[in-house]
């Protein structure tokens, strides 16, 4: 897959544009690959004392090699225009007039959100039906329930009635139909 690539690696090395230490059969290798076009079939002959596992053994190590040579470079370069964009940024950013500290756009950026915050708050809540909460009985109805508040101003249970006669859940409420106990009875 990669011995398209492999003429321009070999180029960079025996140009020596990389700092990569191989050894001599290592560079055979690469010389007959790499700049001869050769197959590792045709290198028997060249380098009789190594088998083919051996010499692609020899092959893939130098590979790897100039890939990390090659991919340090890169790195290099892409660090350095990194560092020249920064440079331009500062620059930019230093001749560019103040718009004060960096506590005020925090703090205003604060209040932008918070008042986002409540604008959506209050969008759910207009939309939402609260009527299922709301609490029954009149005026009159709260006036009697609450007088029967203790001297010490502590209240126990208060109730009021529901006017309609309704449970919460919408059925309406049967004082002579006795409650369900879960349990069934047998007939006689």
């Amino acid at each position: 897959m990669i011995l398209d690539l492999i003429p321009a690696v070999a180029k960079l090395y025996f140009l020596r544009r990389t700092n990569v230490a191989i050894s001599y059969s290592q560079a055979a290798i690469l010389l007959a690959l790499g700049l001869q076009h050769r197959g590792i079939d045709e290198l028997g002959g060249d380098l009789a004392e190594l088998k083919a596992n051996q010499v692609l053994a020899l092959f893939n190590k130098v590979v790897r090699k100039l890939n990390d040579a090659v991919k340090s470079i890169q790195e290099k370069k892409v660090a350095q225009s990194i560092k020249q964009r920064d440079v331009s940024r500062i620059a930019s950013a230093a001749d560019a007039p103040a718009r004060g500290s960096l506590d005020a756009e925090l703090a205003e950026g604060g209040l932008e959100v918070t008042a986002e915050l409540k604008a959506r708050q209050e969008a759910l809540m207009q939309d939402m039906s609260l009527q299922q909460y709301a609490i029954a009985g009149d005026d009159a109805e709260w006036e009697q329930a609450l007088s029967h508040v203790k001297p010490g101003g502590q209240v126990g249970s208060v109730s009021v009635m529901n006017a309609s006669g309704k449970k919460k859940h919408g059925k309406k409420r049967d004082k002579e139909t006795p409650k369900k106990t879960g349990k069934k009875r047998k007939a006689a």
